[in-house]
């Protein structure tokens, strides 16, 4: 049977329950479109999906509106429905750059950074020059424990000239051992000063055995303590350990060593680095071990 042009035949889907006719005009599936759309953007999310639901079964506004119901998913919280639609959008136009910028963010969003990272990689074939993407990109290679990597895409695509930026490159190089991330913390701090850069900056300067120094940024970090950054009960134990370490018979390293534990700092893996440090003498550990236990969650030991 020929069909009128301009229609698209859903009998397959009546058999579902999915349509309730049998075919929608291409005028139809744009007014169902624009009515989408206009709810969309008065955040009516509910009757925009409604809209984009029928106006995805004409070929011509189909792409649109499935993307338009992934941003909807994403809006409200659906992240792994949203990354669905994006993905089907994908399915039929393979270097869609807004569909996988789309939904390399949204697999970022739920944590699973194998799949960001094929996306951003795939944008970054195709938009090259992306400034934002490249960032995110290495981001996801940071958490990914690709830090060289990290590095070399942010060096690439010359990703060096914001604070976060500088941060991001910063960690990237700590966590390679890297001296020069020193400089590069010290980069994004003189751009935009803020208690994770400093903390962090804190964490490599300990790891350099320049205790003073990591003291000095712990401090900052501490005093400028927010929402955003560690815990103050994580700095303060970092402040001991590099007091404890910098300084045995320091009382201070221990005071807020036990600040620290009494406002809820418990981990034990970090504990035990403390323990193990050759920085420490041996009587020193023996308290510290006797003082730590007591707060090992469900009385588990401390390893000797």
């Amino acid at each position: 049977m020929i069909r009128p042009p301009g229609l698209l035949c859903l009998s397959s889907l009546v058999l579902f329950g999915l349509a309730s006719v049998s075919c929608i005009s291409l005028s139809m599936a744009e007014e169902y479109y624009a009515l989408g759309t206009a709810y969309f953007d008065l955040k009516k999310y509910g009757e925009a999906e409604t809209w984009y639901g029928k106006s995805k079964f004409h070929r011509r506004t189909r792409s649109a509106s499935e993307y338009n119901l992934g941003r909807i998913a994403y809006a409200v919280g659906r992240y792994d429905e949203a990354a669905g639609h994006f993905e089907r959008v994908l399915a039929r136009d393979p270097e869609n750059v807004t569909a996988l910028k789309a939904v390399a963010y949204t697999f970022v969003k739920t944590g699973n950074f194998v799949k960001a990272e094929e996306y951003y990689s795939r944008v970054l074939s195709l938009v090259p020059e992306g400034y934002d993407e490249g960032y995110n990109y290495a981001l996801v290679l940071t958490a990914m424990d690709r830090n060289q990597e990290a590095e070399a895409v942010l060096i690439k695509y010359n990703i060096t000239d914001s604070a976060d930026a500088l941060f991001l490159l910063a960690l990237a190089r700590k966590k390679q051992g890297k001296p020069e991330a020193a400089d590069t913390f010290r980069a994004s701090i003189l751009k935009k000063p803020s208690p994770r850069v400093r903390f962090e900056y804190g964490e490599f300067l300990e790891e350099q055995e320049q205790f003073a120094k990591a003291l000095e940024e712990y401090r900052l970090a501490l005093g400028g303590a927010s929402q955003d950054g560690p815990a103050p009960s994580l700095i303060k134990f970092r402040m001991a350990a590099a007091l404890i370490k910098g300084d045995s018979v320091s009382t201070e390293g221990i005071t807020l060593l036990q600040e620290a534990l009494n406002e809820g700092f418990l981990d034990k893996e970090a504990m035990e680095a403390l323990l193990t440090s050759p920085k420490i003498p041996a009587a020193k550990k023996e308290e510290l071990r006797k003082m730590l236990e007591t707060y090992i969650q469900g009385g588990s030991k401390i390893k000797k």
